[in-house]
């Protein structure tokens, strides 16, 4: 019975320090990691302009822009068929 709670009194430990230390469960994940929804497309723009350093790319969902950085990019090449359209 002694070594039951002091497993207990261990697993409270580490529950309380996970907490404290700031450690955030992925089943839940946050806002940080961000948006975990399917775009409906991804736009590469290879139109040169002027200072142009490369192709920019961008999603689009319901007909509004969003940047690449906005979404959490693993989640969306697992789970979603996002169709490309590249722009010239």
């Amino acid at each position: 019975m002694h070594k039951f709670l002091l497993f207990v009194l261990a697993i409270i430990v580490i529950a309380i320090l996970a907490i404290v230390s700031g450690d955030r469960n992925p089943a839940f994940p946050t806002q940080t990691q961000g948006l975990r929804d399917c775009p409906n497309e991804k736009i590469i723009n290879r139109m040169p302009g002027p200072g142009s350093t490369g192709a920019s790319e961008y999603y689009v969902k319901d007909g509004t822009r969003r940047e690449i950085s906005e979404y959490d990019n693993n989640w969306v090449m697992a789970n979603c068929n996002v169709p490309v359209q590249e722009v010239y």
